[in-house]
């Protein structure tokens, strides 16, 4: 399987509840860094899911906004940015 199907399947978990945003966020975080292979995904694709990874890397499943650390992302702000990713990467159609 693909990297991009391992990585729909997953969001499709993540969305369906199957999974928690930590598991999601564990699983994402070791596919981008450790089985990308080159040509995996073309250059626009590539920056989106750098961009996807830089939130994602952030999660903190304790987040709290009254706390004095800043830049830890919360699991509606990464829920957010998974469906903007797929969104703009044409795999997700709203549904």
């Amino acid at each position: 399987m693909s990297a991009k199907d391992r990585i729909i399947r997953q969001v499709d978990k993540l969305f369906s509840g199957e999974i928690s945003t930590s598991d999601f966020c564990a699983f994402f975080e070791e596919t981008i860094k450790f089985d990308l292979a080159p040509g995996d995904f073309p250059g626009d694709e590539v920056e989106i899911l750098e961009e996807l990874f830089d939130v994602v890397a952030l999660f903190s499943p304790r987040y709290r906004s009254d706390r004095t650390l800043t830049g830890f992302k919360n699991e509606e702000q990464v829920r957010r940015a998974v469906l903007n990713a797929c969104t703009r990467l044409g795999w997700w159609d709203g549904d």
